[in-house]
C-alpha cells in the first residue's frame, strides 16, 4: 500500500524537477568539486584500464571502424588526401610543383654557367618528406640528370610522409612503397589513387615484413630490377643489412638514416636479427637501433658509391654511384656529417647505453 501511494508522487514531472534542481545545486557546490577532484581521476583511470572497459570499447568499435571513421572524415572534408596530408605534415613548408620546376631549371643553369653550387643545408625543404630531403632530391637529380624515374622506397610508412613521394607526386616517377605493416599500405594506396597526379598511374604498394633475406625477392617480383634512380631506407632497424643484401637493383642515389651517437670512425650497427623491431629493445636497450655513418660510409665504398651529403638535421646520408658525376658532387667525410647540436645532444643522451652494449658484445663491427 505504501509502495502504491508514493509511486505516483516519484512519477511525477514535479518530483523530478525537484530532484534534477536539487542534483544540479549539489554538483555546482565547491564541496562537490573538491570530492571529484580529489578522487574522480583515480576512479576513473581504473575503469578505462579495467579488462571489461577495453572488452567493451573493442566490441562496441572495432579499431578498423575507427580508423576508416577518421580517414573517411578527414578525406571527406578534404576531397583531396594529398591535399590534407601537405598541409598538415608540411605546412607553413611544402613547396609547390612549380616552384620546384622553377628551382630545378636555375640548378641546372648554374651547373651549365659553373657558378657556384649552393651546399645541401641551403637546398632543402619538404613537402612529403620527413624533413628536408625532398629539396636536396630535387638538387641531386638536377645537378646528375635521371635515367628511368624509378625510385624504391623501404619502410614508406603511410606513403605521403617519405622521401619518395614528391618525386612520384609532383614530377611524375614510378615507384615501389614497401612496409610491414596493412593500415599504412591502405593508407597509402587510398592516398595515391584519389589523387588525380597518380591515380592513373599510382606506385607499387607493397605490404611485406622487411628482411634481408626477403628484400630482393619483394623488389624483382614486382617488376624493379638493374638500375633506378632512388633507393631510400629507413627501418629504425637492420637497415645496414638490408642495403647490404639487395643486389638486384643498382640504385644512382642512396639515401639512409644513420645514427649519430656513433664517431666517424665507429663502423658499428646492430645484429642481423630475424623480425627486429625496435620497440622490443627500447626498454632494455636503449638505442640499439640502426647503424652508424662509419658502417654506412664502409658499406658504400664496398658497393661503389661516395657519402655526398647530409640533411640539415644531419639524420639521413645521401650517397651517390661512383661513375656519376664526381667532379659535380664531389665526397664529403663522415666528419662533416656528424657536428650538429643534434648529433651532440644524442652522443652525450645515449653513448653511455651503446658503451655498455658494445662492451656486452651486443654492437657488430662492419
Amino acid at each position: 500500500m505504501i509502495v502504491q501511494a508514493v509511486r505516483p508522487v516519484l512519477n511525477s514531472e514535479e518530483f523530478a524537477r525537484s530532484v534534477r534542481g536539487i542534483f544540479a545545486e549539489f554538483t555546482a557546490s565547491a564541496e562537490f568539486h573538491e570530492v571529484f577532484a580529489a578522487h574522480a581521476r583515480t576512479v576513473f583511470a581504473g575503469f578505462v584500464t579495467s579488462p571489461e572497459f577495453h572488452a567493451g570499447l573493442a566490441s562496441a568499435v572495432p579499431f578498423d571502424a575507427i580508423v576508416k571513421a577518421v580517414q573517411h572524415a578527414n578525406w571527406s572534408a578534404t576531397r583531396d588526401p594529398v591535399m590534407m596530408a601537405a598541409e598538415t605534415l608540411s605546412i607553413g613548408a611544402r613547396v609547390d610543383k612549380g616552384t620546384q620546376i622553377l628551382l630545378a631549371e636555375k640548378y641546372k643553369e648554374l651547373l651549365r654557367t659553373k657558378a657556384p653550387l649552393p651546399r645541401f643545408d641551403e637546398v632543402g625543404f619538404r613537402t612529403f618528406s620527413q624533413f628536408d630531403e625532398d629539396g636536396i632530391l630535387l638538387y641531386i637529380f638536377s645537378l646528375i640528370g635521371t635515367t628511368n624515374r624509378r625510385a624504391v622506397e623501404a619502410c614508406a610508412g603511410v606513403g605521403f610522409e617519405c622521401n619518395a613521394a614528391n618525386l612520384i607526386v609532383n614530377h611524375g616517377w614510378d615507384g615501389m612503397l614497401i612496409d610491414g605493416s596493412a593500415d599504412n599500405c591502405r593508407v597509402s594506396t587510398q592516398f595515391y589513387t584519389s589523387r588525380s597526379d597518380t591515380q592513373i598511374s599510382p606506385p607499387k604498394i607493397i605490404h611485406t615484413w622487411i628482411e634481408p633475406d626477403t628484400i630482393d625477392w619483394a623488389i624483382t617480383v614486382n617488376g624493379f630490377k638493374g638500375e633506378i634512380d632512388l633507393l631510400t631506407i629507413d627501418l629504425d632497424g637492420i637497415d645496414y643489412w638490408i642495403w647490404k643484401n639487395i643486389t638486384s637493383i643498382s640504385p644512382r642515389v642512396v639515401v639512409v638514416e644513420y645514427q649519430p651517437w656513433w664517431k666517424a670512425d665507429e663502423p658499428y650497427t646492430v645484429k642481423n636479427i630475424p623480425g627486429y623491431w625496435y620497440p622490443n629493445f627500447a626498454e632494455t636497450k636503449p638505442a640499439y637501433v640502426g647503424c652508424s655513418l662509419g658502417a654506412y660510409v664502409k658499406l658504400a665504398r664496398e658497393k661503389g658509391y661516395r657519402l655526398v651529403g647530409c640533411n640539415r638535421n644531419q639524420l639521413n646520408a645521401f650517397f651517390v654511384r661512383n661513375d656519376i658525376a664526381p667532379d659535380i658532387l664531389p665526397e664529403v667525410s663522415a666528419e662533416s656529417c656528424l657536428t650538429s647540436r643534434r648529433v651532440t645532444e644524442s652522443r652525450d643522451h645515449y653513448r653511455p647505453h651503446v658503451e655498455a652494449q658494445r662492451a656486452a658484445g651486443d654492437w657488430h663491427l662492419a
